[in-house]
């Protein structure tokens, strides 16, 4: 397992490099192939031949393919639920990754001593201060769970808690990686399962 790993970290780089070379810049590419496939049409109605055919034909497979591209990314970017059927939803995505990035930030937050903060710096400053007071700190009482609550609610059958303690198969692993979604990271190494389940 250890050298699947290692495997991994060491493709890892070599993925995002391949990333940024081809597909940092989709939309400039998208953008100049639609300006040569008019550029060649119009050159076809005033000297039509094979090659220019040719090109038209190589230049129209460029558009079906980087639009594609462009959608996977930001698809993948905003991790919204994709429905397969309809249109290029470019807008849509875009949207969503905005509203993700959005959520992820801290504007406001109430200081220990009930103060308000807005200033992103002050913000972190508080956030830190807070952690730093945790450390080589103990607690003065731990919760423990109250045993007559947890009977009153669901439990487990005797043959439940035993499959519960089983040995997970090779077969429960492949049959768990296959029922996972293409486009979702099982981890934080950011190979997605489709990359898995094609490995």
């Amino acid at each position: 397992m250890k050298s699947i790993w290692l495997k991994l970290k060491a493709l890892k780089p070599r993925l995002k490099a391949l990333n940024n070379e081809e597909f940092r810049t989709i939309t400039v590419k998208i953008d100049k192939a639609r300006v040569e496939f008019q550029y060649i049409q119009e050159k076809i109605v005033t000297q039509y031949n094979d090659y220019l055919l040719d090109q038209e034909k190589a230049v129209l497979h460029q558009l079906e393919k980087w639009p594609l591209i462009e959608e996977s990314v930001l698809k993948k970017m905003s991790r919204a639920k994709w429905i397969k059927l309809g249109d290029s939803n470019t807008k849509y995505f875009s949207a969503i990754l905005k509203e993700r990035n959005q959520k992820k930030q801290i504007k406001e937050l109430i200081s220990l001593d009930g103060q308000n903060l807005n200033d992103v710096e002050k913000i972190k400053y508080e956030i830190m201060k807070f952690y730093k007071s945790l450390m080589g700190s103990a607690a003065q009482t731990l919760p423990a769970i109250n045993r007559e609550i947890m009977k009153q609610g669901p439990t487990l059958s005797q043959q439940q808690r035993i499959q519960l303690c089983a040995e997970v198969t090779e077969q429960e692993i492949f049959e768990g990686l296959q029922s996972i979604g293409d486009d979702k990271a099982p981890g934080v190494d950011g190979f997605n399962t489709y990359f898995f389940k094609k490995a």
